[in-house]
């Protein structure tokens, strides 16, 4: 495979996620060093052009801009259904939470909301605390562990009965199936009559049965590796890996094909399994496909193809964001 072949699967990369944290001023992504952070993969060369191809075919997808958010959020700020057709009454009688008790991605979705409000409505979110539409904003929807704590603690000061709107820039069904389930629980113990709904850009299936569907990184099989088999005698030795999707053909909309998602899965996994070696922080949570919390029956990472321009969440796969001594693709931001 040529060199100009390869350096454009680079280029492309780079075009994609060219705001990523560049409101930070800390990072700006460049060819060579998407290239550099390449060759820290044992793949043979004829390999890293299908490698590159096939991921940046994936973040083309799943990469969310700056720009991406400001529209979605525009179109959302006057959607009929959302605002029962009348959008300035609608703003001016909810609630605008800014509860998120970990990071500042809340505090960030609503600093680019707010200015939306004010130039296209005409009006901003002033909602009393006693306002029966409430809107907890975020930008992905991952496991759900973040909203249903975040809710969870503010439902016992919540009026009676409310209208609990969850707007996300993309959501895993996975973690929405739970954060319903656990939601009208936590409203139910609270004594709350809540009606919840969800509003996202776009929905990536990570179901435990999904299969072939999942638009997550999940391996068809499980590997025979010595590596493998030595890092699930320590996280899983009872079990069998949890999570494989199967050998189905791919049937995920995010994924070309399933030659090409087969390398990215086997690559990022056996990659991930060197980055657990050379970073010895790392806890046993964070598996080689990306975080997932101690209790989870992934053993083997969630997989998450999604990345922002404000981070790469800790879901993705360990290859795209671990720091020294390996060279990530994304730094990532730590909450």
């Amino acid at each position: 495979m040529s060199t100009t072949t390869l350096q454009q699967a680079a280029d492309k990369i780079v075009a994609i996620t060219a705001d990523y944290r560049s409101d930070e001023g800390a990072y700006a992504p460049k060819s060579a060093r998407v290239l550099t952070w390449l060759d820290q993969f044992e793949l043979a060369t004829k390999d890293k052009q299908k490698f590159l191809a096939a991921y940046s075919g994936v973040l083309e997808k799943s990469y969310f801009s700056r720009a991406n958010v400001e529209q979605f959020l525009k179109k959302l700020a006057e959607n009929p259904k959302l605002t029962q057709s009348d959008p300035k009454a609608f703003w001016q009688k909810t609630r605008l939470l800014n509860i998120q008790q970990g990071g500042r991605s809340q505090a960030e979705m609503i600093a680019i909301l707010n200015p939306i409000l004010e130039t296209q409505v005409k009006t901003a979110s002033t909602g009393s605390d006693n306002a029966q539409s409430v809107i907890y904003l975020d930008d992905v929807l991952f496991s759900g562990n973040r909203i249903v704590h975040d809710i969870g603690a503010w439902l016992p000061n919540s009026p009676k009965e409310v209208r609990l709107i969850l707007i996300v820039i993309a959501r895993h069904t996975g973690g929405w199936f739970y954060v319903e389930k656990r939601l009208n629980e936590l409203a139910k113990e609270a004594g709350k009559k809540v009606s919840i709904e969800l509003w996202s850009l776009k929905t990536f299936n990570n179901m435990s049965n999904d299969g072939s569907m999942a638009d997550v990184f999940r391996l068809a099989a499980c590997p025979i590796d010595d590596e493998t088999k030595q890092y699930l005698a320590l996280v899983s030795p009872k079990d069998p890996a949890a999570l494989l999707r199967g050998s189905g053909k791919n049937s995920s909309n995010y994924f070309e094909d399933e030659e090409s998602r087969r390398l990215l899965e086997d690559s990022f996994w056996k990659t991930g399994l060197v980055v657990r070696e050379r970073c010895p922080n790392f806890k046993e949570t964070h598996r080689p496909l990306g975080y997932t919390s101690t209790g989870s029956k992934n053993k083997l990472g969630f997989g998450s193809t999604i990345v922002t321009y404000r981070n790469c969440p800790n879901n993705a796969p360990l290859a795209l964001w671990a720091g020294a001594p390996w060279l990530p693709l994304f730094p990532r931001k730590n909450n």
